[in-house]
């Protein structure tokens, strides 16, 4: 909020564009501060954790009880997973310039999601349950990945549904990092968010 208070100052019209847990705080703000935010396209929003594994209530429990810096005790097969960068794009070259980067830059490659992370995120899922959503009135595009991994698209389109001014895009073939897929797909929503803006 005090970015884009900043940036109002010189601008006078603004463009959000949020990624996952990004498209989650972007939308509580254009909800808490709608002079802030003229057009907002969400890529993926974290609506919900993508509960297909564990159950959310299970993660929330866990986060609720342990120590906010540990990682979930499910996290080793996560993370053998995320080593072959498969659950969040299918473009086998994105998947090499990620670890070519994270070679170079070692400082900001991260471990994935602490529990404490995982409680501040759902703390913040349940209280965005609880606003007017349909009382939104700032343009929306909401783009959903088709095989999503780590957000719940049935939590976006019903969002989505709650929100007058929001449009649903489903990215066909694509997975959670859609502006990091193969072509096609990130070509569709570039074109989708090209054409909103």
């Amino acid at each position: 909020k005090k970015f884009l208070t900043r940036l109002r100052k010189t601008h006078k019209f603004i463009i959000v564009i949020g990624h996952s847990m990004g498209g989650h705080i972007a939308l509580r703000t254009a909800y808490e501060s709608p002079e802030l935010i003229d057009k907002l396209v969400l890529s993926a929003p974290l609506m919900e954790i993508n509960s297909t594994w564990v159950p959310v209530h299970v993660v929330s429990w866990l986060a609720n009880i342990l120590p906010a810096k540990y990682y979930p005790p499910f996290y080793s097969l996560f993370q053998k997973n995320s080593e072959r960068g498969n659950y969040t794009t299918t473009s086998k070259e994105k998947t090499e310039i990620y670890k070519k980067t994270y070679t170079l830059f070692p400082d900001i490659k991260r471990n994935g999601a602490t529990l404490g992370w995982i409680r501040a995120a759902q703390n913040s899922i349940l209280e965005l349950k609880t606003y007017h959503l349909e009382k939104i009135t700032t343009p929306i595009l909401l783009l959903q990945a088709e095989h999503e991994y780590l957000v719940s698209n049935p939590a976006q389109t019903s969002t989505c549904k709650r929100i007058p001014s929001c449009e649903l895009k489903i990215i066909k073939d694509s997975r959670h990092e859609l502006l990091f897929e193969t072509t096609i797909p990130r070509q569709q929503a570039l074109s989708y968010i090209n054409n909103f803006i």
